[in-house]
């Protein structure tokens, strides 16, 4: 039972039968709660998008506030397209559909009932991770191959996933959740300033030209050429970690997946002041410091990875899309694909109506 975008398994609820879980020690209490939450999002999902729990053998249920829906995971070797929350969120996001599905337009729910057309449905069976989209490379995406971790299911449904060979070998930074963001200071500490010493004066070319001109060069620096020149030496290290902060900052917030995602239900993150954030946040904050702290820790590692899947999804999507449109049964397609999202609008609604009585 494997999320169709990290394609890592979901966690089965505490009200599942007989749950398939990993040996105590695998996984942290936290990881547990991450790996559980689900979302079901396609055409034969009523309203188009559904917050699950899996109860085991091959069935989700749907959550609060729309209670009362139950999918079947695998059918004929094809699965529903299941995430976990934040996969979700980042897919969401990637793909312009709004955080709070509430506040979803038709359009929205136009894209969620073709995709599955457009890219095929989800496949299952296979001995290298079901829940995967057939015409999506994920390897090729984030350059991590997970499909050793999973073995032949024995039936639909199956959980087959080596949690302990995981845990133990090269790959075990996927594990950690990839909504943990590290620590962001609004201010450079006197610490950090005590760490580098003012600088002497200098004679090399570089550093010894006005600092007008030194800042101009550096901010039309790319990220990985500014935190080169910022470290070459002692004069330079000054300069970054007081007056290049807000260059810093332009190159943080050039990262999508380096943002906590404050408008997804629930928000990512909500301590005051300590986010980085493009309006919450100030200039002079220590953006350097986070700017090295999200290429270091392992769960920034695994968000950059699932923020990558999603990209390909959708440069994958719009090359299927334009082969599909062209083809002389489009008029036909599009109107089926017309009636599912009139469909799937009378489910929202009436689940609404169903859970507010």
């Amino acid at each position: 039972m494997s999320c169709s975008i990290c394609l890592l398994p979901i966690y089965p609820s505490s009200k599942a039968h007989r749950p398939q879980v990993p040996p105590d020690g695998v996984l942290t209490e936290s990881q547990k709660k991450f790996f559980r939450t689900a979302v079901a999002m396609g055409r034969s999902v009523p309203g188009a998008v559904l917050g699950m729990e899996y109860l085991g053998y091959n069935n989700f249920a749907s959550l609060p506030p729309r209670e009362g829906v139950s999918i079947t995971w695998e059918t004929d070797d094809e699965t529903e397209f299941v995430m976990h929350a934040t996969c979700s969120h980042i897919f969401s996001v990637v793909m312009g559909i709004p955080l709070v599905y509430t506040k979803m337009e038709r359009h929205h729910m136009r894209f969620i009932s073709e995709f599955e057309i457009v890219f095929g449905r989800a496949q299952g069976g296979t001995e290298d991770g079901v829940g995967r989209l057939q015409r999506l490379d994920y390897e090729r995406a984030c350059g991590v191959d997970l499909r050793q971790y999973w073995h032949s299911p024995a039936f639909e449904g199956d959980v087959t996933f080596d949690w302990t060979a995981i845990k133990a070998g090269p790959h075990a930074w996927a594990l950690v959740r990839p909504n943990m963001f590290p620590s962001f200071s609004s201010k450079v500490t006197s610490t950090r300033l005590a760490s580098v010493a003012e600088p002497e004066e200098t004679s090399d070319v570089f550093t010894s030209l006005p600092f007008d001109i030194i800042h101009k060069i550096v901010g039309l620096l790319d990220m990985r050429t500014f935190v080169s020149a910022t470290s070459t030496c002692r004069t330079m290290r000054r300069y970054a970690i007081g007056d290049f902060q807000p260059l810093a900052r332009k190159h943080v917030l050039a990262i999508p997946w380096a943002i906590p995602l404050l408008n997804s239900d629930p928000e990512e993150y909500t301590t005051p002041n300590q986010i980085p954030h493009a309006t919450k946040s100030p200039h002079d904050a220590d953006w350097l410091l986070y700017l090295s702290y999200i290429h270091r820790t392992d769960s920034m590692r695994e968000r950059r990875r699932i923020w990558a899947i999603c990209e390909e999804f959708k440069r994958c999507y719009a090359r299927e899309r334009r082969k599909v449109i062209k083809h002389r049964n489009w008029p036909k397609t599009n109107a089926i694909i017309e009636k599912m999202v009139d469909d799937a609008e009378t489910a929202m609604v009436m689940l609404q109506l169903y859970n507010s009585l």
